[in-house]
């Protein structure tokens, strides 16, 4: 745990554009459009396929985990938060509400939650930008932070929550929407309530980090999202530093891999600063 100190299932929408001062701000009316009813979402959740402390191999709710809804079709009322209430230009980035968003995590288990129990090093919160424009469609992307207490009272953090919702101003529908556990090798932190060492002595909280393969929410139409670009877009990788930021200070610095970070400080004569870490920095995993 030292690593982390060093550091929505849509529905239809209506959209309105004006440009204003040089930039396009987006608005969001929502009501259902004729004959919407809602978009329905399919869930996965894939058990641990390894865990470093072996939880996964001991523990068997992590190897029989599944979604508490396989599918759910969500109202359109239910994601007027994912848009920005006051407009927004290409690359803003605005705070959204997150007990607006905890529904759509209980698809995968009602015991999700935005508080998260390591909360004196957490990150809480969730944040969307609009990264995407065309003449028809818009796409905002989101980070969200939560994570699940599982039946025996542990709990279950995902690294993050990263979201995209492609919305369609011309037939005023919500096309796509996806929530999904980024596949990273160490992308879940799992603690443990265990019997205490002593007789009469508190249990013990024990720590294990591991891989979930797939964690999922989805919806929509794939094909329009997979080939969505937008004529007036930033990179993803631009959206995803730019809600990194909004979580963690530290991930305005420009930090270098090792070989890259020799080279500059012989060229520059700058000492270097080195952070070692066994799991990520700018999430919610170890």
């Amino acid at each position: 745990m030292l690593a982390r100190r060093f550091r929505w299932v849509v529905a239809a929408s209506v959209l309105l554009v004006a440009a204003v001062g040089g930039g396009l701000l987006v608005h969001l009316a929502t009501r259902p459009a004729p004959g919407e009813s809602g978009l329905e979402v399919r869930a996965y959740w894939e058990p641990f396929a390894e865990s470093r402390g072996k939880f996964a191999d001991t523990w068997d709710e992590l190897r029989t985990l599944k979604p508490a809804h396989a599918t759910k079709t969500y109202p359109a009322e239910d994601f007027q938060d994912v848009l920005p209430k006051e407009g927004a230009a290409v690359g803003d980035v605005w705070e959204l509400d997150g007990e607006r968003l905890l529904p759509f995590l209980k698809q995968f288990h009602t015991g999700a939650t935005l508080k998260l129990h390591h909360d004196f090093v957490a990150a809480p919160g969730a944040f969307a930008c609009l990264r995407a424009r065309d003449d028809r469609h818009d796409e905002v992307v989101f980070r969200l932070h939560a994570e699940i207490v599982l039946s025996d009272k542990s709990f279950y953090t995902p690294a993050q929550f990263a979201g995209r919702v492609l919305f369609d101003r011309t037939t005023r529908q919500v096309k796509y929407f996806r929530c999904h556990l980024p596949p990273r090798n160490t992308n879940v932190d799992v603690n443990r309530f265990t019997p205490p060492k002593e007789e009469g002595g508190p249990p013990m909280l024990m720590a294990d980090i591991g891989y979930a393969p797939r964690m999922e929410l989805v919806g929509g139409d794939e094909a329009l999202a997979a080939g969505f670009k937008g004529k007036e877009a930033i990179q993803p990788q631009e959206a995803e530093r730019k809600l990194a930021r909004r979580f963690y200070k530290f991930s305005e610095i420009n930090w270098q891999p090792w070989d890259e970070a020799v080279a500059e400080s012989a060229r520059t004569g700058k000492p270097l600063h080195v952070v070692a870490l066994f799991g990520a920095l700018d999430d919610e995993s170890c």
